[in-house]
């Protein structure tokens, strides 16, 4: 048996089928992708091309037909989703300690991270009380929290405003680099992913159809350059938009 070791998540040949109004609707085809350990990872597609799906697998919510998922060892994954799914009637510091005894929360990682992501001052804010930006930093403080190794996101701006939004990616990637968190980031939108991405994977018929190395492309990042726009472009046409 061939030994080897990972640096991140490695997917091979990964086959999944939905039955839907008895008729077999293929997600993925054999679909293979390497995930980096250290690395943003954006993936992109049309809507119903696995993107979700994806997400739910990895961290073993939904069963694969065929195919394997392999984490490197001891890799502990984390989840930002959507919505906030913050409980309203806890307050913000409840909120993103949920889950773990108030006796063990460390008081001083807890203020750390709500200096992190802008929410001190607000310990004891209620959801209602806080902007779509404030409870979306809640939602990310909480998984943060946990200390992951990986974070999975699941289109986590899509329900806010432009500049909500581009606060928030700034935010993203200043976390990403002090932290040195890989990240799984689902998104609908091409600007965002060449915002965010060190590397775009393209879905479409049930395969990783392209993958865009970003790499050495500097933060932060202007979209109007020519490149930008050529790489845009490229993945549009291989999306078949």
């Amino acid at each position: 048996m061939e030994v080897w070791k990972i640096a991140g998540i490695r997917i091979q040949e990964l086959y999944k089928t939905y039955q839907m109004a008895e008729k077999s609707v293929p997600v993925f085809s054999g679909l293979n992708l390497e995930l980096d350990r250290f690395c943003i990872t954006v993936v992109v597609g049309r809507s119903g091309c696995g993107k979700t799906t994806l997400l739910r697998m990895i961290l073993g919510l939904e069963p694969c037909d065929r195919g394997t998922i392999c984490q490197e060892d001891g890799l502990k994954t984390g989840i930002v989703f959507q919505e906030p799914r913050l409980m309203p009637w806890l307050n913000t510091w409840q909120n993103i300690g949920f889950g773990v005894k108030k006796s063990r929360i460390d008081q001083e990682k807890m203020k750390k991270l709500l200096l992190m992501t802008g929410l001190a001052g607000f310990e004891k804010a209620y959801p209602f009380q806080l902007s779509g930006g404030m409870q979306q930093r809640t939602a990310l403080a909480r998984a943060l929290f946990q200390d992951p190794d990986y974070i999975l996101m699941d289109e986590p701006f899509a329900a806010l405003d432009y500049f909500t939004r581009k606060s928030m990616q700034e935010e993203l990637l200043r976390i990403q680099k002090e932290n040195q968190k890989g990240m799984l980031f689902v998104t609908h939108s091409i600007d965002e992913a060449l915002t965010l991405g060190q590397k775009i994977v393209v879905l479409r018929e049930g395969v990783c159809k392209k993958i865009y190395e970003l790499e050495m492309q500097p933060y932060p990042r202007d979209l109007l350059s020519g490149e930008m726009i050529r790489i845009k472009k490229d993945i549009l046409e291989t999306i078949g938009a």
